[in-house]
């Protein structure tokens, strides 16, 4: 069709608008989804909590390892529980992993754990806040218990593991010694005595 006539002229008006649209959209959802939340990431200027961390307490027969990843205010990550008696008769597996969404706002820290395995019936959540220099966390976690068929809250506590640099640190020239990670020096004063 040509362009002259009037079929033609609203033919190309439908096509281009319809283009024009769905560029539009790609612009849009690029902007929402790339530009938006690199920019945020770029000027945050709250604490880092990403890495991993360990939670350990009293009423849990658990450990559990977060490894959370953060861009500005959002975090996502990943959840294992380990449970720390293999031999003990329970309800479920020795290790079970759930996905992590939250958010930190002010030094508070709100998480939201689901079972990886969407079968499988598992929540959680944890309200922590960030105390010291950021290397604990300190709050509540509630969730449903697989082996009591109820809903449990305990106090916990947060750590954040020690990461060992694969490179040498190196200061004013001279390499410095790695650090040791929790483990490594009670090996190590074990094998003195």
């Amino acid at each position: 069709m040509e362009p002259a006539s009037i079929q033609g002229a609203i033919l190309y008006g439908v096509v281009s608008g319809v283009l024009t649209s769905a560029l539009l959209v790609a612009l849009s959802r690029l902007f929402s989804l790339i530009i938006l939340p690199g920019y945020q990431n770029l000027v945050y200027r709250g604490i880092r909590i990403a890495g991993e961390w360990e939670i350990r307490t009293e009423g849990l027969t658990q450990i559990i390892r977060l490894k959370i990843s953060q861009k500005a205010y959002i975090l996502e990550g990943e959840v294992a529980v380990l449970s720390k008696d293999a031999t003990s008769q329970k309800n479920y597996e020795d290790l079970r992993t759930f996905a992590l969404k939250g958010g930190i706002q002010d030094r508070f820290v709100e998480l939201s754990l689901r079972h990886s395995d969407h079968s499988r019936l598992g929540a959680g959540t944890l309200l922590l806040e960030v105390i010291g220099d950021g290397r604990v966390m300190k709050g509540a976690y509630a969730f449903y218990s697989v082996s009591n068929n109820k809903i449990i809250s305990l106090e916990v506590e947060a750590r954040r593991s020690i990461v060992v640099p694969e490179k040498p640190l190196v200061a004013k020239g001279e390499i410095l010694p790695p650090i040791q990670s929790h483990k490594d020096s009670k090996t190590e004063s074990q094998k003195k005595s």
